[in-house]
């Protein structure tokens, strides 16, 4: 699913998003976006990715087996909620919050990560690269970082300004 042309006001609900070439849900540029209860499972990109947004909530999905990572939120993202979703199996990070470069002009700001499950993904669980402004709260990391040495539950690297962490568990069996 990619919106193209679609700037604001969307709602991508209760879709099965499977074995893709590339990312499952792919959001560029738009406004008041919904993303809530789908199924995104072996896709060959992130589950989600989503560059130059605003108020986007995604929320309730379940995200199985993606080549990169679940949830992708990168440059020019503003006031993301992420709550509530299920990441297992990521090839790279579960959820990962990116600039591209901590020197970024525009790094992701404003972004809350609450209440996800995030396991067994082989980089970090919760990976935040350059951004501003995040809270990661309530989230539980399981047995993320086994494919890479440095690798977290979760994991503040480079650049991240604000960055707040409360009441998160990471376990590792």
């Amino acid at each position: 699913i990619h919106l193209y042309n679609s700037p604001s006001a969307n709602e991508i609900v209760g879709n099965r998003v499977i074995n893709c070439g590339g990312s499952g849900i792919v959001i560029p540029t738009s406004n008041n976006t919904l993303v809530y209860r789908n199924l995104l499972s072996g896709n060959n990109g992130d589950g989600i990715d989503a560059y130059r947004v605003l108020g986007v909530i995604i929320s309730g999905n379940i995200f199985l087996n993606n080549a990169l990572t679940g949830i992708g939120i990168y440059s020019q993202s503003y006031a993301v909620i992420i709550i509530d979703n299920y990441i297992y199996g990521s090839g790279f990070n579960g959820i990962h919050i990116s600039a591209f470069e901590e020197t970024a002009m525009f790094p992701p700001k404003n972004i809350i990560i609450a209440g996800n499950i995030v396991r067994n993904c082989n980089n970090s669980g919760i990976r935040t690269y350059g951004g501003e402004d995040i809270l990661i709260i309530g989230n539980t990391a399981i047995n993320n970082g086994q494919g890479a040495t440095g690798e977290a539950g979760i994991k503040i690297t480079d650049g991240s300004f604000g960055t707040k962490v409360f009441d998160a568990v990471r376990i590792h069996i």
